[in-house]
């Protein structure tokens, strides 16, 4: 039977519990004491186990780390992985109230589980959840490359109906032009000719900053992997499918920050990042709405980086 989106997350949250009690025990047995876990006893979630160890379910580990983060675990981890265990405990609390999960759900939820696994050396469970997430990764360029081919004829049909109608409206623009030209006294003919080259000008220079801003999204995947050590294959992989425009709408709108973003914070270099690109060069700005521009700056100062422009 197949594995639901649901079944992966849940058990991602079994191997998240098993990775981190060992980390969150003993960090805070050294601090407060082996009753440290006593205060969550009301809850009904500890389990005493035969070896006198008790058993810790999964929300009462990610609160413990959340709860003590200023006394305990902010010596051990740092902001980005205390994010993660936010980010875990919304995910967990969806999945006990049968939230559904997409494959975007899916993959962030992975993905985040198998970086706080990796950050408390949990390396057994962190792989394991590492090769569930690359099998949803796997389907979900399966089912877009099927999409793409449908979306491709669509597209090329589309496209060859604006070009017939943008020909026929630019061939009787002309004649219209030609007709005015010739009733209009001479003196006036100069300016009914700008007049008639204005709009289409606007949209060459359209399509030229669109060329430009291609450019430059392709600059910063090449800048994060020279500069940041870090190689943004799916950013790449977006670039050459969708475009730079289409790929930095995409992400701007997404209802949460993407896995390069993520990875660009923790390495200290948001100024690689999409958002700070399009924000810190007002000359983009004609590309994208406001509220695309403003959505783009908000997320910036979420993670506490200040715009240069």
């Amino acid at each position: 039977m197949a594995v639901s989106n649901r079944d992966r997350v849940g058990r991602a949250l079994e191997l998240l519990r098993a990775g981190l009690q060992p980390f969150v025990d003993q960090t805070m047995r050294a601090r407060k004491g082996a009753a440290w876990a006593q205060e969550f006893r009301p809850q009904g979630q500890l389990r005493p186990l035969g070896d006198g160890s008790i058993h810790l379910d999964t929300p009462v580990l990610l609160r413990a780390i959340d709860r003590y983060w200023g006394k305990v675990f902010s010596d051990v981890l740092d902001r980005a992985q205390r994010s993660l265990v936010n980010e875990l405990i919304d995910t967990r609390n969806k999945w006990a109230h049968d939230h559904s999960f997409n494959s975007a759900d899916t993959e962030r939820a992975l993905d985040s589980a198998k970086r706080l696994l990796e950050a408390v050396s949990a390396r057994e469970q962190a792989e394991e959840i590492g090769r569930a997430y690359y099998e949803v990764r796997r389907a979900v360029f399966e089912e877009e490359a099927r999409n793409k081919t449908v979306s491709d004829n669509l597209e090329r049909r589309r496209a060859e109906d604006t070009r017939k109608r943008g020909e026929a409206a630019k061939r009787r623009a002309e004649e219209e032009a030609a007709i005015r030209a010739e009733r209009a006294p001479a003196k006036e003919g100069k300016q009914r000719t700008e007049d008639t080259l204005r709009p289409h000008l606007h949209v060459e220079a359209t399509q030229n900053l669109s060329k430009q801003f291609d450019t430059a999204m392709f600059d910063i995947y090449r800048r994060a992997k020279s500069e940041a050590g870090y190689n943004a294959t799916i950013f790449l992989g977006m670039l050459n499918d969708r475009g730079g425009l289409s790929t930095a709408k995409y992400l701007i709108n997404a209802p949460k920050p993407s896995d390069g973003y993520t990875n660009l914070y923790e390495r200290g270099r948001l100024d690689l990042t999409v958002e700070a690109m399009i924000v810190e060069s007002p000359k983009w700005h004609s590309l994208f709405t406001p509220e695309e521009v403003d959505k783009a700056r908000r997320r910036l100062r979420q993670y506490d980086y200040k715009p240069k422009a």
